[in-house]
């Protein structure tokens, strides 16, 4: 069993950000995801039977403004993911990736301190030991992908297959987003 977790972002517009911490984000998010999917597998396969899992983030299907470089790696992740379990279909290993929403760790408390990342007070975030769950289903029912929350996954993916949608939807919740924000800090949007 693998389960790759491990993630990192730095908040703020792309221009505004320096290309050692794009690089830092696309070598933890996505090299890292392959590199361990890469040497699991390979053990995996020689054992005859294994499970990788790979967390993702919602930002696999939706960009977002403030996360432009970390939606790229999960995009990237998703697509590879995917790719190696089609490639790998027909041997011992199974495949799940699990996309949740926002997750009450420091990372999630850096994002909420930088108002490039308003967008992630837009939808309600859940405790660690949610994911926990769902990930400890995933390994018993073996899904090929897992959004969660179920409805608003599907809406969120929904709106990041539409380009159009996804321009005019995001301007509107992040003005929503950053009016809850000034809400919880006691300042004006």
């Amino acid at each position: 069993m693998l389960v790759n977790n491990a993630g990192i972002i730095h908040t703020g517009n792309a221009r505004d950000l320096s290309l050692a911490q794009h690089r830092d984000i696309v070598e933890v998010n996505l090299l890292g995801t392959i590199t361990g999917m890469l040497t699991a597998l390979q053990r995996m396969n020689a054992r005859g039977h294994g499970h990788i899992i790979n967390v993702g983030s919602m930002t696999s299907f939706l960009p977002l403004s403030g996360y432009a470089t970390y939606a790229g790696t999960k995009h990237g992740m998703r697509a590879f993911h995917h790719s190696v379990a089609i490639e790998e279909r027909h041997g011992p290993v199974t495949f799940s990736i699990i996309h949740p929403p926002s997750t009450r760790t420091p990372m999630l408390e850096r994002e909420m301190a930088d108002p490039s990342a308003v967008i992630a007070l837009a939808e309600r975030s859940h405790a660690p030991e949610d994911i926990a769950e769902v990930i400890i289903d995933a390994i018993v029912s073996k899904p090929v992908e897992v959004v969660f929350p179920a409805v608003a996954g599907r809406f969120q993916r929904i709106v990041g297959v539409l380009p159009q949608l996804m321009h005019w939807a995001i301007p509107r919740v992040e003005a929503s987003a950053r009016r809850k924000r000034a809400r919880l800090m006691g300042t004006r949007p």
